[in-house]
């Protein structure tokens, strides 16, 4: 951001952002991140980008879909034709056995602080976090809340490869992260596969018109970025602003 309200005199970040909003899941999220917040900044920069916008409008996962439709709205261009309908996946359709499903993730109760989520292959362990939109939808469509489950959990391994969003992975990030003093907060990449899976299960009962795009309730689950937000100038915080921390932030901080 700070390179393009300077100028970006040798158009280098220009060209990575082009090259960003044309590659896969993770580098879209990351360069459509920056284009929500320059097209409140500097729409001038923002509007170069029109024509990859229009193409990534109905984009496959709905997370890009939707931050691609919001960039166009803010510059007020028109949103392009959703596609035509399409069928329904039979995986939503099918039977699936009873399967426990208990309220504690099977790897415990609370994952100490800084510690990656265990690796898991548990559908309902891989998709906890989701369960509460998940179950809405499920009622919204009438369809199984077990089958919702078990196409997000098959839709993750779809969007990158389990060793990528592993733990060990995750680890590793951190440590590199430490080695060189990198400081910055960044997106853990199981939770990235994750809201990318969900992006594309709201695509698929959107395109086969079981539910209307786009449901209210799920549009914050689809957020990649918070212009207002993410444009405020930090301030340091105050000594007398107190921070609660370890146990005093309960059991979901």
């Amino acid at each position: 951001m700070d390179v393009f309200e300077l100028g970006d005199r040798s158009g280098a970040a220009r060209a990575a952002l082009s090259k960003a909003i044309a590659d896969d899941y993770q580098a879209q999220t990351a360069g459509l991140s920056i284009l929500e917040c320059l097209a409140v900044s500097n729409p001038a920069i923002a509007i170069r980008y029109v024509e990859d916008l229009n193409d990534l409008a109905w984009q496959g996962s709905s997370v890009i879909r939707y931050a691609a439709q919001n960039v166009l709205q803010q510059l007020e261009l028109e949103i392009p034709s959703a596609p035509a309908k399409v069928p329904l996946p039979a995986f939503y359709r099918l039977h699936f056995p009873e399967t426990p499903k208990p309220e504690i993730s099977l790897s415990g109760d609370v994952t100490p602080p800084g510690e990656p989520l265990p690796d898991t292959e548990d559908p309902f362990d891989l998709t906890r976090m989701y369960h509460h939109v998940l179950k809405r939808l499920a009622s919204d469509v009438e369809l199984s809340f077990d089958n919702l489950v078990r196409r997000m959990a098959q839709l993750m391994r779809i969007v990158a490869p389990p060793e990528t969003w592993s733990a060990k992975i995750e680890r590793e990030i951190y440590r590199h992260n430490e080695r060189i003093g990198l400081k910055l907060t960044y997106r853990r990449p199981r939770s990235l596969v994750a809201q990318h899976a969900f992006g594309l299960l709201v695509s698929e009962l959107c395109d086969a018109e079981v539910v209307e795009w786009i449901p209210t309730y799920v549009r914050e689950i689809l957020v990649v970025a918070d212009p207002p937000g993410n444009l405020v100038n930090i301030l340091p915080r105050p000594d007398w602003l107190y921070i609660p921390a370890a146990e005093e932030l309960g059991k979901y901080p």
